[in-house]
Formats: structure tokens, C-alpha cells, sequence
């Protein structure tokens, strides 16, 4: 502008503006951005273009013809130019502040122990392994620049990251947590999943031509061994800190569900032979999916569709069934344990609720009342007894635990959290969700129940392994209550221990939690058809053959676990998790 006379003597394209700054010498004019612009005052042209990365404050030297630029987008990283006309270039860049820090932790992952977490964190390019035990961080991990999809594997010796911007995957070996590999993975990963075996990995990319990678995981000798064309996939509009496409895994592995979501596809992969099964048609956007428990069928939430497609999972031939409408902007998916209900949520906050679906019917059966929630992430336990939403208020954000009951599901508690909510992850063995917190900088850490359990189970020749749990008085000072457990072999005997202390013991391949066992409640019990068994324990009074053993009491703690039969397994006594039971005043 000529301030003279008012009139405009230029206009220059460049491009959305973050700041103007003039040299010290008056020759040129600096505009900040993710491409730069150095403007020559005397002939009001832009004679260079600078390329780094988005960025709003700048600022100019006093003495020289260079600026800097502060980074308002997935990192926190001062940026450097030399701005001397055409001849000025990109100096480079420096960390804002002094590693480690975990800026905008957005993306989870929990071992299948329940035991640690590792959580992504967008802008500080690094991961941080989280001993969820402790409740502290363990290690903070250099990876790559804005870092989105993590992943463990089942065996709990690997951990995956996906860095969005430098187009590269992180293989971790949480043994050392380090980085022990980086794999090119171009262009943007974005998510990732880990085969039950923890021998693959698959990673989809949403930038240029999107692909699904697949990755042999064996720690530094890792590597992509081939990869798949997928289609148009990529973000939607509307869901916190963005929601991208989504993949799964069929319970076995043996199938690889990709949400093509502009082509509005699912695409359907063979693990084996890493080739296209089908890409069946479903509804506007399809966002996320999840298989029921047998792998036969695939439900898929249609973002812009407001709708569920249902999927008939059968290889080549697979199509869409049914389609459930009525349902605002679906956000999450969670098929139970049984295969009969689907629960799915909204990420809309005028939404009515939650919509539970009969896989008998597919049509949805009940709506659990959640207006002004918009929920970003879900758990539903695989015991069937819980559903676990992360959702977004007007005045922050929400934890809800509903009783997964089909048609009589509930919402039976709601816990603050500290912020708008990203990701969630789970600990079933420490009954305690992990919630991501972008702004905040940190997790939310909820714990829904008055006992510590500090391992899960052996696995068995039937499952993954029995879950122990215990119900009635005990956080108060009067009352007997009932040790639990499901997931044990079926129609076995086997032993509740007690203990005042935690004791491990060797079981098997490696050292499992025994529950500092001093005595036995006696006599053992056979599990039931399901693998469940039970045991009523009088507060009060001493266990019954206990050697030397003391009466539970208030004020004190009390460990438990049980040992159960399994005469196909390796050992032939499987051990399940641990518990620690605090008893109220």
C-alpha cells in the first residue's frame, strides 16, 4: 500500500499469511508460512519462495537479512531463513524447548498385559512408554516427525509408530526402548495393526497414491515386504484432532479390513498371500469397522451416511446384507464377545445416544440416552460386562461407563476428565482406561475399581487366558465378598491363593504373579461349562485351611489369585491375574 495516497501498488499471491516482518534494512518484506515468501520492496515481486513447514510469529534480525518463523503445527520448532533476495534459502531448524516432552499425546496403544502403554505424541516427534504399574513414564523415544498410529504387538515386545511426516515406521524393542528399525513407508502412515502372531504388520498411507504396507516384524532385522494400491483413503471433516480410515483385523488374522473411505469401499485383504480379496460397496464414508468374534461377519460405520453396513465375510464373495440407518455420524463400533449386540456410538453431541444393534436382526434395538457427548474413542471389555466412551463436552470432556447389556444397556457412571479427549486405551487386567489429552500435553489415567491388579493370566490351551475379579464388601469395613474368575479351561479344578504380600513365581515359560501365596482357600472347585468359577470369602474371619493364616481385617491388604488345570497347556497349571485388595477403614 502507498500510504501516501491510499492506492494499492501490488498484490502478491502467497498463499495463506501467518505474519509480515520487514528487513533491517528496508529491502525486503518476509512473510511467514508453510511456503515462505521473501518480497522485494523495490520492485514488489516475491523473489524467493521458502519451504520448511507451517508457521505463524516471525521475526526479522536487527543487524542482518535473516528471520526466524515459531511452528504452530505438528511440531514445536523454531525455523531459521536467510531472506537475501533470490539468493536466500532455508537455514534449517531448532527444538523450542529442552526433550523430552510429549506435546499433543494423541494416539494409544496398551500391551495385552495390561501393563504398559505407549502413547504418541504428534508434535514432539517421539513416543513415550508408559509404566501404567507405576503410573509414571518410563522412557521417552525419538521416532519421527508427527507421529500418529502406535501399535504393540501381542507378545509384548514390539511397539510400532507410524511418523505421518517423515514418512517412516518405527520398529521399538521395549525391551531397551529404542528404535531398532526405521522403515520407509511412504507417503504419510497414518495407523497400523500387528497379526495376533506379532510376526506382521499392516500400515496404511493417505497421501498421493494410499496403500496398505506389509510389514515382517523381527526387531532390527524388520523390513516392508510388499505393498497393495487401496484406494482413495484419508480424513473426515467433523471428528476431533482428525479422524482418519480405519483398518482391523478378523480375530484370527487370516483377513485385513481396510475403510476405502472416499471410494466407499471396504476393502477386504488376504494376510496370507497379501492380495485383494473384494472391495464391497457400503455406505457415504465408511469411517470405522469391526468383525464379530467368529470373523464371519464385518460392521462398518458410515460417517456422511449416518448408517451401519453389515458385511457377510466370506472371502472372494463377500457382500453387504443389511444396512442400519438412523444413526448421526457414527464415530466407534464394538461387536461383544458373544457376537449378538454391536454398540455404536456418535461423534455428534446432538445425537440422541449410543445405538445397540441385535446382530439377530441387525436393526438397533436400543439407544442409550448421551445428548451433548460427542464421543472420540471406545473400549468394550472383552468380558462383555462394560463399555468404556471417551467423549467430548461443551466444557471439556467425559468418561462414561455403560452396562453392555444388549437392550437394556445403561450408562452407570461418569467420571470428569481433564480435557477434550483424543484416543483411549485399556488395561482390562488394571480395570483402568488411558486417555489421551492433545492439549494437555498428557494422559488421563481412571481406574474403575477399589483393587489393584497387578498382572493378567497365563494364556491357556482354550483362550488367552483367565481374568480374576471379586464383587461385595470389600472396600468397607463389614461384609464378605466373592472372588471371581472367568476364562479358565472348562469343567477343570482349581485353587483361590491368598497372601499379604505379592510373591512371583515361575510358571511355565517365564514368571507369572502368584499373589503372595501363604495359604489356599480350600477345597479346590471345578470351573463350569464357561470356565467360570467363584469362591465367598468371610470377612473377618481367618480362610479356611490357611496355615498360620490371619483373619482379613479392615485397614489391611490382601493378594489373590487362582490356579487352575489345564492338562492340554504346556505346564498344566495356568495361573490367572493377580489382585490386590485393599480393605477400607
Amino acid at each position: 500500500m502507498n500510504l501516501a495516497t491510499g492506492a494499492t501498488a501490488a498484490t502478491l499471491p502467497t498463499g495463506v499469511v501467518g505474519d509480515i516482518e520487514i528487513s533491517h534494512d528496508g529491502q525486503y518484506a518476509f512473510v511467514s508460512n508453510f511456503n515462505s515468501s521473501v518480497i522485494s520492496i523495490a520492485t514488489r515481486t516475491i523473489v524467493r519462495t521458502l519451504t520448511l513447514a507451517p508457521t505463524a510469529e516471525a521475526a526479522v534480525s536487527p543487524v542482518a537479512l535473516r528471520a526466524v518463523g515459531l511452528n504452530n503445527r505438528f511440531k514445536e520448532d523454531v525455523h531459521v531463513y536467510d531472506i537475501s533476495g533470490a539468493a536466500g534459502f532455508v537455514e534449517g531448524s531448532a527444538p523450542s524447548g529442552a526433550p523430552p516432552e510429549g506435546d499433543s499425546s494423541r494416539s494409544i496403544a496398551v500391551s495385552s498385559d495390561g501393563r504398559l502403554a505407549v502413547v504418541g505424541n504428534v508434535i514432539s516427534r517421539n513416543v513415550c512408554v508408559v509404566d501404567l504399574l507405576a503410573g509414571s513414564v518410563r522412557s521417552w523415544i525419538p521416532t519421527g516427525d508427527r507421529v500418529l498410529g502406535v501399535a504393540i504387538s501381542p507378545d509384548g515386545q514390539t511397539a510400532l509408530a507410524c511418523n505421518g511426516d517423515s514418512d517412516t515406521l518405527s520398529v521399538i524393542d521395549l525391551a531397551s526402548d529404542t528404535v531398532v528399525k526405521t522403515l520407509s513407508v511412504p507417503q504419510r502412515p497414518v495407523d497400523v495393526r500387528i497379526s495376533p502372531d506379532s510376526q506382521s504388520a499392516y500400515v496404511i498411507t493417505v497421501a498421493g497414491v494410499d496403500k496398505v504396507y506389509f510389514v515382517h516384524l523381527a526387531g532390527a532385522a524388520s523390513s516392508v515386504v510388499g505393498s497393495l494400491n487401496a484406494g482413495q483413503l484419508g480424513s473426515a471433516l467433523g471428528y476431533a484432532y482428525t479422524g482418519l480410515s480405519g483398518l482391523e483385523l478378523s480375530p484370527d488374522g487370516s483377513i485385513l479390513a481396510v475403510c476405502v473411505s472416499f471410494d466407499d469401499q471396504l476393502l477386504l485383504i488376504d494376510t496370507a498371500t497379501r492380495t485383494e480379496l473384494v472391495r464391497v460397496p457400503v455406505g457415504d464414508f465408511p469411517y470405522q469397522v469391526a468383525f464379530t468374534p467368529s470373523g464371519g461377519r464385518a460392521y462398518v460405520v458410515n460417517s456422511f451416511g449416518d448408517s451401519v453396513s453389515v458385511v457377510n465375510v466370506a472371502g472372494a464373495g463377500s457382500t453387504a446384507i443389511a444396512t442400519v440407518p438412523g444413526i448421526d455420524f457414527p464415530s466407534t463400533v464394538d461387536v461383544d464377545d458373544t457376537g449378538s449386540f454391536v454398540y455404536v456410538s456418535s461423534a455428534s453431541s446432538t445425537a440422541p445416544g449410543l445405538a445397540v444393534i441385535s446382530t439377530a436382526s441387525n436393526t438397533i434395538v436400543h439407544t442409550v440416552p448421551m445428548a451433548g457427548r460427542a464421543v472420540r474413542s471406545a473400549h468394550l471389555s472383552p468380558y462383555g460386562d462394560a463399555l468404556f466412551l471417551a467423549a467430548g463436552t461443551s466444557t471439556g470432556g467425559e468418561l462414561l461407563r455403560v452396562s453392555a447389556a444388549g437392550a437394556a444397556s445403561s450408562v452407570v457412571g461418569i467420571t470428569p476428565l481433564s480435557g477434550s479427549p483424543a484416543e483411549m486405551g485399556f488395561s482390562e487386567s488394571m480395570r483402568e482406561a488411558v486417555v489421551a489429552q492433545p492439549v494437555q500435553d498428557g494422559l488421563d489415567l481412571v481406574r474403575f475399581d477399589d483393587t489393584t491388579t497387578y498382572c493378567v493370566g497365563a494364556p491357556n490351551s482354550t483362550g488367552p487366558g483367565a481374568a480374576m475379579s471379586w464383587s461385595g464388601f470389600a472396600s468397607v469395613s463389614l461384609g464378605d465378598f466373592t472372588l471371581e474368575v472367568d476364562g479358565a479351561v472348562p469343567l477343570k479344578s482349581g485353587f483361590f491363593y491368598y497372601g499379604s504380600a505379592q510373591t512371583m513365581v515361575p510358571v511355565g515359560d517365564g514368571f507369572r504373579c502368584a499373589g503372595g501365596t501363604i495359604g489356599r482357600l480350600r477345597p479346590a472347585t471345578n470351573s463350569d461349562a464357561t470356565g467360570h468359577n467363584s469362591r465367598l470369602v468371610d470377612f473377618g474371619v481367618p480362610p479356611a485351611g490357611g496355615a498360620g493364616a490371619a483373619a482379613i481385617h479392615a485397614g489391611s491388604t490382601w493378594n489373590f489369585s487362582y490356579w487352575y488345570r489345564d492338562p492340554n497347556g504346556p505346564t498344566r497349571i495356568n495361573l490367572a491375574n493377580g489382585l490386590s485388595v485393599p480393605f477400607g477403614p
